[in-house]
């Protein structure tokens, strides 16, 4: 079941599909894919990682469409895509890990 909290971002109050329990860190993470999709940053940070759309959606449960009109400032980010989508982002614009051998 779902429930639709309200996101106030600058004007209007933007609705945003997420479970019945908001977190606060789902709603900074629905603030941080519409910030980065809206500034370009999320292409950027994408190109960089040598990640296609393709993979971006798949990761993020959406179509590739999807994911280009949010890079293209279309469409917001919103919802459980939008959580994952900056997931996805974080990861991608973080440093590379080690993974150790034994």
């Amino acid at each position: 079941m779902h429930t639709t909290c309200m996101v106030k971002t600058g004007r209007l109050a933007c609705a945003a599909m997420l479970p019945t329990k908001c977190t606060p860190e789902e709603l900074a993470l629905v603030s941080e894919a519409r910030r980065l999709a809206g500034s370009g940053g999320a292409r950027a940070i994408r190109v960089a990682a040598g990640v296609t759309l393709y993979e971006v959606a798949a990761a993020c449960g959406v179509y590739p469409s999807t994911v280009l009109r949010w890079e293209r400032g279309e469409r917001r980010p919103r919802g459980r895509g939008a959580v994952h989508y900056a997931r996805v982002l974080r990861e991608l614009a973080s440093p590379p890990r080690r993974v150790q051998t034994t």
